[in-house]
């Protein structure tokens, strides 16, 4: 099964995300924790992420740059 983590702020938008992969037959894993999103990515090792831009405590940019290094 496939692992998709959702990097999103917005809790509507966070949870709609995640019901409709699992609906998908996809395994959903939400990260609220945004200053610590890089670090919990990492351990999580998705397939893929779903990454809000424009988190209240970090830029999404910024937790690309760190997943880069």
């Amino acid at each position: 099964m496939k692992r998709i983590a959702v990097v999103e702020d917005e809790v509507y938008m966070r949870e709609e995300l995640c019901n409709m992969l699992q609906k998908d037959g996809y395994l959903a894993e939400a990260i609220t924790e945004f200053e610590d999103a890089a670090r919990l990515l990492a351990a999580l090792r998705p397939d893929l992420v779903i990454l809000d831009l424009n988190l209240p405590e970090i830029s999404g940019f910024q937790i690309c740059q760190e997943l880069k290094n």
